[in-house]
């Protein structure tokens, strides 16, 4: 086996494991009778991220660079950060008994600055590598952490719905894109 089979074995492992507990999680917030549409947004958003994340990997961007050569302790931990923090998002969206949650709204606004604190380091990780590697303009990841510290300074529902929507158009952009310039 070459090193980077060996790095990619536990990064496919954390990549798996996040998009799944998302899944669960969308699953079950559609069965549920009091859902909130803002915490599904924000559930959507991060399995965006994750697509955004493999693609990235695809194409040899930010995360790709990590390993031209021979695999680095720093390059593996640097991969698997991202979708890491992505998963203890889901966690803090869902918990850990997400069929166990009567009301989406109520869970949403508990679990809020622990979701925004990793959504933080989320944007401050990947604008970092992906500005360090030529990969994007670092624009976006600035309006993002600004929509992300709104979000932390305020309980506001108005406000959390307009900064979910922005955040899904950014998202969406990020997942869009590729496909358009692929086709």
């Amino acid at each position: 086996m070459s090193g980077i089979e060996f790095v990619l074995i536990p990064i496919s492992i954390d990549l798996g494991l996040a998009p799944a507990r998302i899944l669960e999680g969308l699953y079950v917030v559609s069965e549920s009778q009091k859902r909130y549409w803002v915490h599904t947004v924000w559930l959507c958003n991060n399995l965006g991220q994750i697509f955004i994340y493999i693609w990235t990997w695809r194409v040899g961007g930010s995360v790709g660079a990590l390993f031209e050569g021979e695999p680095t302790f720093a390059g593996l931990i640097l991969s698997m950060s991202t979708p890491a923090i992505i998963f203890l998002q889901a966690l803090a969206l869902l918990g850990q008994t997400p069929s166990s949650t009567q009301d989406w709204t109520e869970r949403f606004y508990e679990s809020r600055t622990r979701f925004f604190i990793l959504n933080a380091a989320l944007i401050i990780f990947a604008g970092f590598s992906s500005v360090s590697y030529d990969v994007v303009n670092p624009v976006p990841f600035a309006g993002l952490l600004l929509l992300n510290v709104v979000a932390l300074a305020t309980g506001d529902r108005r406000a959390h719905e307009a900064i979910a929507c922005i955040a899904a158009v950014i998202v969406a952009l990020g997942v869009g894109l590729p496909i358009l310039q692929s086709a």
